[in-house]
């Protein structure tokens, strides 16, 4: 090879040299850009984030206030006209708070922030909670609201109970917005089932005004609904569908919809969950063998259901619809021989109250007898009861049938009465001389109380709410309450004062940690956002505080107006015990004041940082 191409050969050599050069150059200057760009979009994210923190604490702190503050007016002595004008403020309220909360969601799940908790918690107690909260709303827009478990679902599953809850509340309170008159029914059934996991399906079907098959693309997009007139009658941002779509998915299931468009066959929402079983997650159910039930409900649906479940828990029940028919199968009963032990009796039948055959019964007390257990084959029991019910004769005068005293302390008749939320069914009930009543929804375990104590097979409760329980705790707690915010310090301190609770008010954290070295509280109200030392930094003085002195641990519970993922782990690794969502539910504040009360508050244990604000979602 010559010089020349020597030459020629170095001097291109060294212009690639020079080009390779460029691009590594122009590479790192891109992948600086890159980085820069990235690191742009985290600092954008963070202060998204924190400005969405910031907004919902500056929005539920006011909020907290106007809502409590109207709940004890609402409990104080007003006119009519001034429980009106409350109850639209409340309501107001409330729907503010709705739309706040739904915005939030929306943003976290958009911004891949929304995070799903792994904890094992009861099926049945969601489902129940959903239709309970939701009750009071039914009854006054005159629906039947009812559920039904199919059996083999498992009760106690791994998951997200607050967001399933959610979910759950979302889906009813639709349906009962847009239904008119009729039913709203939850039903839970097993799609698929391994040894460790479960495929749940869940349905929530009304009878309201149908979904136009054209327009049931729209619901599950963010910001719209099926027409724009409907936002306008019943309200709403659209996004409700769309936040219970993403939980369900989250859930690694699906929603979509069934209806056929048309007024009064209404819609069925449905979407399905995967869930994990626990290792004991075994129902018991409750036995009652060989009981004989009546159980008399005007609304098809609603009977059935009650049948059924009392057929689960080895109950021979029969369902019928109306008075008349209630007393040919009470007579027919006592004339096989094999009379009714209990009646379940809807107080409302077509619209008339039921006293009719309640008097019926206490003049002819024959027609029910106490209930014994026998060694009769329950088929055979079944098939005489059925058979009775067809051709026992009936004679024109009723002769009451003469049986031993009954166990009861005070010999009223096993007749359980299903009421509304509304408090004059209670009273009601007290007029009729019945002593048993639970309301209606029916919640499986008020349920079996009062079966037990109908039948005579446990105590019976001195109060005639069976269903409520018989033990009541109380015991005066001395509370710490940290809140910067004065009008939120009156709040706290009008509930505390209403609950026979002492409370010392601290204005900032580094105040509060003064007073715990001064006074031995029982419990502490921590705010999370404060001037001076917020409440997390406040924690952390108190619990080294605690430690050096050898102190007993004080539970501290966090009130937090942020909301946002993340919020509840932060304030459990800040050394705080629990933690609940402003504006708080003064009712929720009540229960866990009581837990510390009664000492079953013993640990770090919450089902989900905003499920115990069940407002939020309503």
């Amino acid at each position: 090879m010559s010089f020349k191409q020597v030459r020629e050969r170095t001097l291109d050599l060294a212009r690639a040299n020079d080009g390779l050069a460029k691009e590594v150059e122009e590479r790192k200057r891109i992948e600086g850009e890159l980085e820069k760009a990235k690191d742009l979009a985290i600092a954008a994210n963070r202060s998204k984030s924190e400005f969405l923190a910031n907004m919902s604490h500056e929005i539920r702190t006011p909020l907290n206030a106007i809502i409590n503050f109207t709940e004890l007016c609402l409990g104080t002595q007003i006119t009519p006209e001034q429980h009106e004008y409350l109850d639209y403020v409340r309501f107001s309220a409330q729907h503010l708070l709705r739309l706040i909360t739904d915005i939030l969601d929306f943003s976290k799940i958009e911004a891949g922030k929304l995070e799903m908790e792994e904890m094992q918690f009861s099926l049945f107690d969601q489902i129940e909670h959903a239709v309970t909260v939701l009750g009071a709303r039914a009854f006054k827009a005159g629906l039947e609201l009812c559920y039904r478990i199919d059996v083999g679902v498992p009760d106690l599953i791994i998951g997200d109970p607050g967001r399933l809850l959610q979910i759950f509340v979302n889906l009813i309170g639709n349906g009962i917005k847009f239904t008119k008159e009729g039913e709203v029914v939850i039903r839970a059934s097993v799609k698929s089932r391994t040894q460790d996991s479960v495929e749940l399906i869940f349905s929530v079907k009304d009878t309201g005004l149908g979904i136009p098959e054209s327009k049931q693309s729209l619901l599950f997009k963010a910001f719209s609904q099926v027409d724009s007139s409907t936002q306008r009658v019943y309200g709403g941002t659209g996004l409700g569908l769309v936040i219970s779509a993403k939980l369900a998915s989250a859930m690694g299931g699906e929603m979509w919809v069934e209806s056929e468009g048309a007024e009064h066959r209404g819609s069925t929402f449905w979407f399905t969950a995967h869930f994990r079983i626990p290792q004991t997650s075994t129902l018991i159910a409750p036995s009652f063998k060989d009981a004989f039930v009546l159980v008399v409900d005007d609304n098809q649906t609603s009977q059935g259901i009650l049948v059924d479940m009392l057929e689960n828990w080895q109950i021979l029940a029969n369902g019928v619809g109306t008075v008349e028919t209630a007393k040919l199968s009470l007579q027919r009963a006592a004339a096989s021989g094999r009379p009714y032990n209990v009646v379940v009796l809807d107080m409302w039948l077509n619209g008339s109250d039921a006293g009719e055959l309640v008097k019926f019964i206490q003049t002819n007390p024959g027609l029910l007898k106490p209930y014994t257990v026998t060694n009769t084959p329950t088929a055979t029991l079944r098939e005489h009861c059925e058979d009775s019910m067809e051709n026992a004769p009936v004679q024109n005068e009723m002769v009451p049938i003469q049986e031993p005293p009954r166990s009861t302390p005070d010999d009223s008749l096993p007749i359980i009465m299903l009421t509304s939320v509304n408090l004059a069914d209670v009273t009601k009930c007290k007029e009729l001389g019945a002593k048993f009543h639970i309301s209606k929804p029916v919640r499986r375990s008020s349920f079996v109380r009062v079966l037990k104590s109908a039948l005579g097979t446990q105590n019976e409760c001195t109060d005639v709410e069976v269903s409520e329980g018989c033990e009541s705790i109380e015991r005066s707690l001395h509370i710490l309450v940290v809140e910067d915010n004065i009008v939120n310090q009156k709040v706290a301190a009008k509930l505390l004062k209403k609950w026979g609770h002492t409370f010392v008010l601290a204005c900032n954290g580094a105040e509060a940690a003064e007073k715990s070295t001064k006074e031995v509280f029982d419990l502490i109200l921590m705010d999370v956002q404060m001037p001076v030392c917020d409440g997390f930094e406040a924690t952390a003085r108190i619990r080294e505080i605690e430690k050096n002195n050898n102190a007993r641990r004080t539970p501290i519970v966090a009130m937090t107006a942020h909301a946002m993922s993340g919020d509840g782990d932060r304030c459990i690794s800040a050394g705080m015990d629990f933690y609940i969502s402003k504006p708080l539910n003064a009712r929720k504040l009540e229960e866990l004041i009581q837990s510390v009360a009664m000492g079953s508050i013993r640990g770090r244990s919450c089902p989900s940082p905003f499920c115990d604000d069940i407002v939020k979602y309503l």
